[in-house]
């Protein structure tokens, strides 16, 4: 199954994607990305959030792993806009606007893995000449300084609270480093013990630390983190179930059907014989003609 692969670490990147088909995919996106629904509806479900977008919507995602289902409207292809900010500009944003980001009030909130933005005016003004660059040749240098221009807005916005306390936690080397070391060793058969002292904190400290970054226990993130990488590899691979089960950290195949089915609502086997049915065209296209017209001002 083909799917967006927008994968970029540190560089900023425009990309269309068109999808004929209503379906069900899994994405890893690497970098914060913005994401515009141009027509059809998504719904975007993480380990510990899900948000259902409609033409118009414009919805935040967090790096990690993310379970994409896409419906049509009207049999139409469903095309989705994707801005990722890459992590050096948001480095070098961080850096650039400390003291307007200081400035801004703190939520102890956990911050979402993926949330809908709400349109303005300005931010629909950016986001169109952010999209006309596909039209031209341009150097990497002006793409970098339209995220950064979004990026602005968006701490400027009424998810200002959000953005900044997002952006904050960038520049806290544990926050990264817990979401980069579970990203590593979510499959390990290790005991939290074993995760807390890999991690190099006691066991205490590893679940409040893990309580403050995803606002779950470590016990359901990892569950739900292995479902989602089961799913994945399901539907793009051809490995058995078996060792799709030991793959994704489960010791017991039993015990992973039963978690799958109750996740899911459909056994493994119904997913991978959904997987051999033909795939749906997902391809990435020019930017040229990406409409803002829906987006609320």
């Amino acid at each position: 199954m083909d799917q967006i692969h927008f994968n970029q670490l540190d560089s900023s990147r425009l990309e269309q994607s068109s999808i004929t088909h209503s379906n069900t995919f899994s994405e890893y996106f690497d970098s914060e990305t913005l994401v515009y629904i141009d027509s059809g509806e998504f719904s975007f479900q993480s380990v510990s959030y899900q948000v259902t977008a409609k033409p118009g919507s414009l919805v935040f995602v967090r790096p990690g792993e993310v379970l994409i289902r896409c419906q049509l409207v009207d049999d139409k292809p469903a095309q989705i806009v994707l801005i990722s900010f890459g992590n050096k500009v948001i480095q070098h944003f961080t850096s650039e606007y400390a003291e307007l980001i200081a400035q801004t009030p703190r939520t102890f909130d956990v911050i979402p893995d993926a949330f809908e933005v709400c349109g303005s005016a300005i931010l629909a003004q950016s986001l169109e000449h952010l999209f006309s660059l596909a039209k031209i040749s341009h150097p990497q240098d002006i793409l970098e300084l339209r995220a950064k221009e979004l990026l602005l807005l968006l701490i400027m916005s009424e998810h200002s609270h959000t953005f900044s306390s997002l952006l904050r936690s960038k520049t806290r080397r544990t926050s990264d480093r817990l979401r980069m070391f579970m990203d590593q060793h979510f499959k390990n058969d290790w005991k939290l013990e074993d995760f807390a002292r890999e991690f190099g904190a006691s066991l205490t400290t590893f679940k409040e630390n893990f309580s403050e970054v995803f606002g779950l226990s470590p016990r359901a993130w990892i569950s739900e983190r292995r479902l989602l990488y089961a799913y994945q590899l399901l539907l793009s691979s051809e490995m058995s179930i078996v060792d799709v089960a030991a793959e994704a950290g489960f010791s017991s195949q039993s015990y992973f059907t039963q978690s799958y089915k109750r996740r899911f609502n459909e056994t493994p086997s119904l997913t991978r014989r959904k997987s051999l049915n033909p795939s749906p065209e997902l391809t990435a296209v020019n930017t040229k003609g990406a409409s803002l017209e829906n987006v609320e001002v």
